[in-house]
């Protein structure tokens, strides 16, 4: 917020507290406009009340569905066991991986080789092993007995062929167990997202009826606030006439004066204070006994607004000082401001402007017995900041008088000239500031003066 916008936010309070105050003189002076403004707080009022009571509609059926839907949710957990995602990854891994180590095992079996027999190894291996293969199923079939060489035959061939079917069913078995185990994962993940989904589920269920606590909260607020907005109606109906005699004081002698004299006493204060026929509106209220009363409250603290804008646009129209920027901040913690930009504006430049000054301090920071002048091109560089600062700091004059005398340091203080009154000595040709050596202007009449 610049500069510029301070003055605009300024004339916005001046206006927003004279529409206030010409408000409460309306009222009370046209009945039909204190019909009217009394119509406009319960409308007010009733349309608050509706956007409750809907908020309301929308949150109780939500609060059933996620009810029943966390009913439903808690009835599957309970059917399923309770594992955690980390449990249910590990332990998928880990039975997939038996399951592997299983069909490794099972499918490592190997064929017996054939053993073959002198004869055998004398002629074509293959017609004779088809040959024998022949005669031991012949043999067999018709009950016929059988060599040594015959019966090893047999059972190699019958080894071979236990070992296939047992191959068979250790890969029946282990394709039923890893299936058997990939639906138990399955079983597990599901469990896993079904807590999940309940957890979201309550999570949105603890916020909905929050939600509709806070309505209920706000309902008796705004009922609280028509109850003792129809006992203030009570009160103001009782001191109508008392109202109507102080709006017409008001608007007579500080509103609208008829005579150029009363316009002129009716003007705020330059300090910001209220004028003589204010604080004499201000007495009248106490002695009717409606100073209490809220329309007159608002208008009186309107009557102190105005007096501290007319004040701020007075001291806007220089550029201003950090102590009147001061004052005028504390002057607005008393107020009800009808907004708080402007005041928040001048914190923000005094907040600014003491940045700059403790960098400039630093740079002019006198240091005894110190004869190097101080780096011109260091305080050269404070200057654009001082130019965005809307107001008149200390440090200017001193920043301003120091670069103008090439950073020079003078007097016991080893500081540079910073434009207050100092003194040469006659004998050693060095400046002194006169505050250092408690020395006024004035008290310094003679023409030639030594240091001590």
């Amino acid at each position: 917020e610049k500069y510029t916008c301070l003055k605009c936010n300024l004339r916005r309070v001046f206006k927003n507290s004279s529409d206030s105050i010409v408000a409460v003189i309306r009222k009370w002076i046209s009945p039909k406009d204190l019909k009217k403004a009394r119509q406009g707080d319960s409308q007010k009022h009733q349309r608050k009340v509706r956007k409750e009571h809907r908020d309301m509609e929308k949150l109780q059926p939500e609060i059933e569905s996620l009810e029943n839907e966390l009913e439903m949710l808690n009835g599957i957990v309970n059917d399923q066991p309770s594992v955690t995602p980390d449990e249910m990854q590990s332990g998928t891994a880990m039975d997939i991986s038996d399951a592997t180590d299983d069909t490794n095992v099972q499918t490592s079996f190997r064929k017996p080789p054939v053993v073959l027999g002198e004869d055998q190894r004398n002629g074509n291996s293959q017609d004779v092993i088809t040959d024998h293969i022949i005669s031991t199923s012949e043999a067999v079939g018709e009950n016929l007995p059988m060599n040594g060489t015959d019966k090893s035959i047999k059972n190699d061939t019958d080894a071979s062929s236990n070992a296939q079917d047992e191959n068979t069913n250790g890969s029946q078995q282990t394709s039923s167990a890893v299936q058997e185990k990939s639906e138990a994962a399955n079983t597990m993940k599901e469990s896993v997202d079904t807590v999940r989904d309940r957890e979201a589920v309550e999570t949105k269920l603890r916020k909905a009826k929050a939600a509709l606590q806070h309505c209920y909260k706000r309902l008796e607020t705004l009922s609280k606030q028509s109850a003792k907005r129809k006992s203030i109606e009570l009160q103001e109906d009782t001191h109508k006439d008392a109202l109507r005699k102080w709006c017409l004081l008001l608007s007579c002698s500080v509103i609208t004066p008829v005579q150029a004299k009363l316009a002129e006493e009716s003007r705020p204060l330059a300090d910001g204070g209220c004028s003589e026929a204010m604080l004499a509106v201000a007495k009248t209220a106490e002695s009717l006994g409606i100073q209490s009363l809220p329309d007159v409250d608002v208008a009186t603290n309107a009557l102190a607004c105005i007096s501290w804008s007319y004040r701020a646009m007075g001291i806007l129209v220089k550029k201003p000082t950090i102590l009147e920027i001061r004052s005028l901040i504390s002057q607005s913690k008393s107020l009800k401001l009808p907004e708080e930009k402007a005041p928040r504006a001048m914190k923000a430049m005094l907040q600014r402007a003491s940045g700059w000054r403790v960098k400039a301090w630093k740079a002019l920071e006198p240091k005894p017995g110190e004869t190097k002048p101080c780096c011109v091109s260091s305080l050269r560089e404070l200057l654009p900041g001082l130019r965005n600062i809307p107001m008149i700091v200390p440090e200017e004059s001193r920043l301003l008088n120091a670069i103008e005398d090439d950073g020079a340091r003078h007097c016991l203080c080893g500081g540079p000239s910073d434009g207050s009154f100092m003194l040469g000595c006659d004998k050693c040709d060095r400046w002194y500031h006169g505050r250092c050596l408690n020395i006024g202007k004035d008290a310094c009449d003679t023409e030639d003066w030594i240091c001590p």
